[in-house]
Formats: structure tokens, C-alpha cells, sequence
């Protein structure tokens, strides 16, 4: 797992917490400064390692299915 990918792990944890609901690609996206393929891509590998689910046909299809021993502060990460 990169770097980016624990912080958007880690937010994504963070977000799901206190929403209710994980965030959207486009928001993790704006979060982060990054394009939506950028996320996607990340998304990818991060589901291809068994860190998360994604739906592809629902906006907030990310499901966390493992998260790592250390996490990181999502607000301090970036």
C-alpha cells in the first residue's frame, strides 16, 4: 500500500465514521487534489490487496473490508 492509498484508507474510515456513509469518489478526489481516475486507480489496487469492496455502479459503493494495524490521522495526513 502506498502512501496515498493509507491516507485514503484512513479517510475514508474517517469520513464513513462520522457521515454515516463513505464518501464519494469525486470527494475523495477533492480531498486529496486528485482526479477522479487517480482515485479510481488507487481504488483499484487498494481492492486488488483486500483493503476495500467497491461497487462500481453506485456512487458510494466503497466498503473498508481491512484496515491497517497503524492508521494514520486523515486530518494530519495531508
Amino acid at each position: 500500500m502506498t502512501g496515498l492509498q493509507a491516507n485514503i484508507l484512513a479517510w475514508i474510515d474517517w469520513f464513513d465514521d462520522r457521515m454515516g456513509f463513505p464518501p464519494t469518489r469525486r470527494e475523495i478526489g477533492d480531498r486529496f487534489g486528485i482526479s477522479t481516475s487517480v482515485v479510481n486507480f488507487n481504488l483499484t489496487a487498494m481492492q486488488r490487496e483486500g483493503w476495500v469492496k467497491v461497487s462500481p455502479f453506485k456512487a458510494r459503493g466503497i466498503r473498508i473490508v481491512r484496515r491497517p494495524v497503524e492508521a494514520s490521522s486523515p486530518v494530519e495526513a495531508v
